[in-house]
């Protein structure tokens, strides 16, 4: 919500009687992934916008950036991956890569299952259309393959 209400802040300024919802659904596309807009609450960006009253849009482009840059992974570079090492996730996941290691998400979710820092990872052997994983420590190991239909062995070269 606060997403848009500083987008809406950006592209409109101040909050007046005159903007509708199809208003602030429009706004929120430019913003959020395509599938949130229809259940995006519009009273909870509207409250927002009106807080929001008075700054100017180089401060609400600058509000928003750093509420983006405040979400964990907000760099990572993410990738739709299958896996088949434990049934205690789902099957589609999200692999996401950032400066910190490889994170596996719920699929189209910032929930994160499990993180695996690069100190933490022994070994690894990428291809085309898969990515196995050795982590742990030398006493105890665990091994993640990964399959997708997107190329990422170019990270691991």
């Amino acid at each position: 919500m606060m997403l848009t209400a500083l987008q809406a802040q950006l592209e409109l300024g101040d909050c007046e009687d005159a903007i509708s919802d199809h208003d602030y659904r429009t706004i929120s596309s430019h913003c959020l992934p395509t599938r949130l807009v229809p259940s995006l609450c519009i009273e909870g960006v509207l409250q927002h916008h009106q807080s929001l009253r008075g700054m100017t849009p180089p401060e609400a482009k600058k509000a928003f950036l750093n509420l983006i840059q405040s979400w964990p992974l907000h760099r990572a570079t993410i990738f739709d991956v299958m896996q088949s090492f434990t049934s205690n996730w789902p099957r589609v996941l999200w692999l996401a890569i950032d400066q910190q290691g490889l994170h596996l998400l719920e699929h189209r979710s910032r929930n994160t299952l499990c993180t695996y820092e690069y100190s933490s990872i022994l070994s690894y052997s990428p291809a085309v259309s898969c990515l196995m994983i050795i982590t742990g420590t030398d006493k105890k190991q665990s091994k993640v393959i990964l399959t997708t239909s997107q190329v990422i062995s170019f990270f691991f070269t």
